[in-house]
């Protein structure tokens, strides 16, 4: 099942939810769920609205990275959740997350607008910009839970969540 999808509200009884550390809802065991299906799902449609965006924030917080987004005359919001650290190509050095200089060479792209994203199964995800890319395409000893990454924040309330053995991270 993707998780891919327009945000609707759902009505809960509070009992329902449990606290979480930074997701808006977690259902205890029992509580009635609705999903939203998907079909024919478009590899990069969703991750490719990001093109001509400035990266505005990088945030290191505890056990993931948020990328932040804004471009002139919009309010949307778009952020990209890393729960799992993405490497930087720079040139033709990668810096995986372990390597000395990669936290710098991931700042180094703040200010900067994306100019292409790449999706596709079993590629991961690709963000590119003028002096190199953020790249997600994770090994299996390197995912440290349930989601790979989570693209949300448009005021349409479209969002999209990749996870192990889904879309463009069909391969783990």
């Amino acid at each position: 099942m993707s998780c891919t999808g327009t945000a609707k509200p759902i009505r809960r009884d509070r009992r329902d939810v449990l606290p979480t550390r930074r997701l808006p809802l977690r259902l205890r065991p029992g509580a009635a769920r609705s999903y939203t299906r998907v079909v024919g799902y478009d590899f990069n449609s969703l991750l490719g609205r990001l093109v001509g965006w400035r990266l505005y924030s990088i945030e290191f917080v505890l056990d993931y990275i948020q990328l932040r987004f804004d471009v002139d005359g919009s309010s949307d919001a778009p952020v990209l959740t890393c729960d799992v650290r993405p490497r930087v190509v720079v040139g033709q050095s990668s810096l995986a997350p372990s390597d000395p200089g990669w936290a710098d060479a991931l700042v180094s792209f703040a200010g900067q607008d994306v100019v292409a994203t790449h999706e596709a199964m079993g590629d991961g995800l690709r963000l590119d910009f003028a002096t190199g890319s953020i790249v997600l395409r994770p090994d299996n000893d390197e995912l440290v839970g349930p989601e790979i990454a989570t693209l949300n924040g448009f005021n349409a309330g479209d969002w999209m969540c990749w996870r192990p053995g889904e879309e463009a991270f069909e391969y783990l």
